[in-house]
């Protein structure tokens, strides 16, 4: 798009446009372009799409895009990726989220934004109470940043009012998060009770980081509940992160815990032979859920034939026969519990029902004895009244 094309756009949204979705990504517009659509929108309330990605506004436009957020609050999805933002852009948008009513997607992939911006993001999903999806792809966040981001979701200790309770979508892959996201994520697991969908993958959370989901460190103790557990999350992406040989232990955790996930993305972490069987076996262990692995197919490839048979597999077979298969035997173990709980329950209401009867009876016995004995107390009186 030409430069005076741009500015001609910016007018029409200036003026009483009814145009509501506007995708110029990959543009070139520059910081003149983007300048003067984002300054159109600061009187514009028709607009609820607006895609700028990879259009190099750079982080000059920092006060703009505050000021935009600040006075529109029709935008509803706002798309700024692969801009070269920076720490002041970073920093700019989140305190403009903290004044804005009505956004409620935001992309800030790939922009650079760096260890700073950690603290003002949290600020702002502690102020903002409309946004639901924010990615933050690729921004060298690194642990600090992205402990203190997740911690503004979720952390053991601080009531719900202190924490954010809107976001439904958080994508922070590929920003090199460390063993400490662990920790953060495991927090976030306890006392979240709306995120739906949280992408980690690419951040190096490591053996270390994920032993903090294994089994005895998440809060699921052997008289477990259901409603115990995290009711919210339904997707998640732990790929690639290095979670190795005692992987499996940490998946085991995270299935038990997080009972109403339904997809689990697990790729790229050298499992290894034993931690993949372990992962096998606990899909089938776990009876609460129906999640569904993803690209495990690389892992499994390395199970031997007498491995597969642990699981009734008579030969070598495909990755996604291996899953089909593990997801039928689950299957067959949740229908035979449901039978085994159902059995339970007419057994014990059988039982009630016995009590009930016997109850019953011993009332009506105790009655018969009790009318027996006023009946012959009024005997007794009666004859002590004629000898009398």
């Amino acid at each position: 798009m030409e430069p005076e094309n741009c500015h001609q756009l910016a007018e029409t949204l200036s003026g009483e446009s009814s145009l509501t979705e506007l995708n110029v990504a990959g543009n070139t517009l520059g910081l003149d372009g983007c300048s003067a659509i984002l300054k159109a929108l600061c009187i514009n309330n028709s607009l609820e799409i607006l895609n700028l990605n990879n259009n190099g506004m750079g982080s000059e436009i920092a006060a703009t895009i505050k000021k935009m957020l600040k006075m529109n609050q029709t935008l509803k999805v706002l798309q700024l990726a692969w801009n070269e933002l920076g720490h002041a852009g970073g920093t700019a948008v989140a305190k403009g989220l903290k004044l804005n009513t009505g956004l409620t997607k935001l992309d800030l992939s790939h922009n650079g934004l760096g260890v700073g911006c950690g603290s003002v993001i949290e600020q702002a999903l502690l102020s903002n109470h409309t946004l639901e999806t924010l990615c933050l792809r690729g921004n060298q966040l690194e642990s600090k940043a992205g402990t203190t981001i997740l911690n503004a979701l979720g952390k053991p200790g601080y009531h719900l009012s202190l924490l954010n309770s809107t976001l439904k979508y958080l994508d922070m892959s590929d920003n090199n998060l460390g063993k400490t996201a662990g920790a953060a994520v495991r927090g976030l697991l306890m006392t979240n009770s709306t995120l739906s969908h949280l992408n980690l993958s690419c951040n190096n959370i490591g053996v270390h980081g994920g032993r903090c989901w294994e089994e005895d460190n998440l809060p699921v103790q052997p008289t477990f509940q259901a409603l115990d557990a995290n009711q919210a999350l339904t997707h998640l992406n732990i790929s690639g992160n290095n979670l190795g040989g005692d992987g499996d232990k940490a998946v085991y955790g995270l299935l038990k815990y997080n009972v109403a996930l339904k997809e689990l993305v697990l790729g790229n972490n050298d499992f290894g032979q034993d931690a993949t069987l372990g992962i096998l076996h606990a899909l089938m262990a776990t009876l609460q859920s129906d999640v569904v692995v993803k690209d495990l197919e690389d892992d499994i490839e390395l199970l031997e034939p007498s491995d597969l048979k642990l699981f009734g597999l008579p030969q070598q077979q495909a990755p996604d026969v291996v899953m089909e298969h593990i997801y039928f035997k689950r299957r067959k173990a949740q229908e035979a519990a449901r039978e085994a709980s159902e059995q339970h329950a007419e057994e014990q209401l059988r039982a009630l029902q016995e009590a009930d009867k016997n109850a019953e009876q011993q009332a009506a016995q105790l009655l018969q004895e009790l009318e027996a004995e006023e009946e012959n107390a009024a005997k007794r009186a009666k004859k002590k009244k004629k000898k009398k």
